[in-house]
């Protein structure tokens, strides 16, 4: 993936679409979306399980699982699941994306924050399950 400074197009202004699973929490992709990072696309395929943003429940009343930052949260499990890109590089682009989404600098921050201190926990989950250590 290249420079993250530049524009970033989503899917033409599509919607995001899946349905919610039995769990009430997880969701599958039902429509192939396509975000371009300036020569580069990433495409979430048909079939792909999400659960938006992997926040604890507790705080839920401040950043729910799903939000604005809905896509760029799927976005990022997808890198995170595939191992595409660095985790390093997975967390600028959540970043990036969020901004490009005028999402409050507040709450980026503290998501970004979170994600990093965190977000090796599912790294380490799926690179275990895809054995791509």
């Amino acid at each position: 993936m290249t420079d993250l400074n530049k524009k970033i197009k989503f899917n033409n202004n599509k919607l995001l679409k899946f349905e919610l699973l039995s769990d009430g929490r997880t969701a599958r992709i039902i429509e192939e979306y396509i975000i371009e990072l300036n020569n580069d696309k990433i495409i979430i395929p048909v079939g792909f399980e999400t659960d938006f943003a992997s926040v604890p429940r507790i705080f839920w009343f401040f950043i729910p699982p799903w939000g604005r930052y809905s896509v760029p949260a799927v976005i990022h499990d997808f890198l995170y699941q595939t191992g595409k890109v660095s985790r390093k590089k997975a967390d600028k682009i959540f970043k990036k994306l969020m901004e490009e989404l005028n999402i409050n600098p507040f709450k980026i921050n503290i998501i970004y924050s979170a994600v990093r201190i965190w977000g090796w926990i599912e790294w380490d989950k799926e690179r275990k399950k895809n054995n791509t250590y």
